[in-house]
């Protein structure tokens, strides 16, 4: 993960930096950072393979064309996984500081667990027919008990 948070630094910035530089509506905000990462990722790529070829030959540039992708997708996935572990941190130490919130958080959570699953329980049950066992679907088309899979 650090390799590849090494690798793909620069057009990560640069990508942000260019959206706070250009201001641009907040409904446009995406479109300019995923246009200057299509645009930025390319040439970082195209950059480290020249620089590994450069410094170490054929063989580096081809070891670093086949890594950079899987690095990328790794530190993606580590700094994904590292903003989940702290705000879920944040929450445990909040809700130890109040244990009496802790316990209404929990009532309610179970409650909404209750009700989902006594909603679901009744969806299931609509969607059986009273003269067999060919579970309804929702909508026009049903699946009528034929044994070869088709909808009609």
């Amino acid at each position: 993960a650090a390799a590849g948070t090494l690798a793909w630094y620069l057009p990560y910035f640069l990508s942000g930096l260019m959206e706070r530089l250009m201001r641009p509506p907040l409904e446009t905000a995406a479109t300019v950072k995923f246009l200057s990462g299509f645009v930025l990722c390319p040439l970082t790529y195209v950059a480290w393979i020249g620089l590994a070829a450069e410094l170490a030959g054929i063989a580096a540039m081809g070891v670093v064309a086949l890594a950079l992708p899987p690095l990328g997708f790794a530190a993606l996935r580590w700094w994904d996984r590292a903003r989940t572990v702290r705000e879920e941190l944040v929450v445990a130490l909040r809700l130890g500081r109040h244990p009496k919130l802790a316990r209404r958080l929990w009532r309610e959570r179970e409650a909404l667990a209750d009700e989902l699953n006594r909603l679901a329980a009744d969806w299931a049950e609509s969607l059986e027919p009273a003269d067999g066992p060919a579970r309804a679907l929702p909508g026009a088309n049903h699946v009528t008990g034929r044994d070869d899979g088709r909808i009609g």
